[in-house]
């Protein structure tokens, strides 16, 4: 398992260095998302057989016309969901 991310990142020089940062994480280290398997009455067990949550964070600089380049992030999540259907709950 990857470190956490800090709670703050200095997004301009990521970006001008061209950084891409990766990392994974079990599906209940993310408490939006486990609150979301908790309402389609997921337990603990299920999500941790889901996987890890994989993700990279690309930052680079962003060309804006007649301004300086702004800093940008590329952000890609992959993961397996717990859904319910919505017609028959």
């Amino acid at each position: 398992m990857s470190e956490p991310l800090p709670r703050a990142l200095d997004v301009r020089t990521l970006a001008d260095a061209g950084t891409t940062l990766t990392g994974s994480a079990s599906l209940d280290q993310f408490p939006r998302l486990a609150d979301l398997a908790a309402e389609s009455h997921a337990d603990a067990a299920l999500l941790q057989s889901l996987g890890l949550v994989r993700w990279t964070a690309q930052f680079l600089l962003q060309r804006v016309t007649g301004a300086v380049d702004q800093p940008a992030l590329h952000l890609t999540v992959d993961a397996q969901l717990p859904l319910e259907c919505q017609r028959c709950i």
